[in-house]
């Protein structure tokens, strides 16, 4: 039941957040791409990176939701039919994949985080430079514009960081769907 329950969760949170991350994303984009081509093509490397990232943990986040999986399902009959030192040691091996799964989670966006922070010092350098260097900068850099590339490129950061999670939360679901076509 907990575990259907996640499906409907995901179709009713995760689903909308998507595809609002997915429209943000494509007009950071486009506005990014319609400033300077550099702006626009350290977007698409820094989502690429993004979605790399999460590409190489996969099938490390499947492994620990599967064992979480086979926890959660085990933990009725353990708690109905073990003695104390049986549901203790239950509960540590929960925790323990929980907590791996944490330790997880914290790499991933300490590496995804680190990409996007380099993105926006790109951009926000590409913005202070002259884009003919012939002309003196002050007349062709205003905080106007550093401001719009800056503003486009944090939109960019807060739909790519919303990617993993919901990929991440699809894992579970499959791994949850494959168990339940088991049943």
């Amino acid at each position: 039941v907990e575990m259907a329950r996640e499906l409907v969760d995901f179709l009713e949170e995760q689903w909308p957040l998507l595809l609002a991350s997915g429209v943000q994303l494509v007009v950071a984009l486009v506005v990014l791409f319609g400033f300077g081509r550099p702006f626009g093509v350290g977007g698409v490397l820094a989502v690429a990176a993004v979605l790399g990232l999460y590409a190489l943990f996969q099938p490390r986040f499947y492994r620990l939701n599967r064992a979480l999986n086979g926890l959660a399902e085990a933990q009725v009959a353990v708690l109905q039919a073990a003695g104390g030192g049986a549901i203790s040691r239950f509960f540590r091996q929960r925790r323990a994949r929980e907590v791996a799964l944490s330790d997880l989670d914290s790499v991933l966006y300490g590496a995804i985080y680190a990409v996007m922070f380099a993105f926006l010092l790109a951009n926000l350098w590409l913005a202070s430079l002259p884009a003919d260097p012939s002309t003196a900068a002050a007349e062709l850099v205003t905080a106007g514009s550093i401001f719009v590339v800056l503003s486009y490129s944090w939109a960019l950061v807060e739909s790519a960081a919303q990617l993993p999670a919901t990929a991440q939360h699809w894992t579970r679901l499959m791994e949850i769907q494959e168990r339940l076509g088991k049943s």
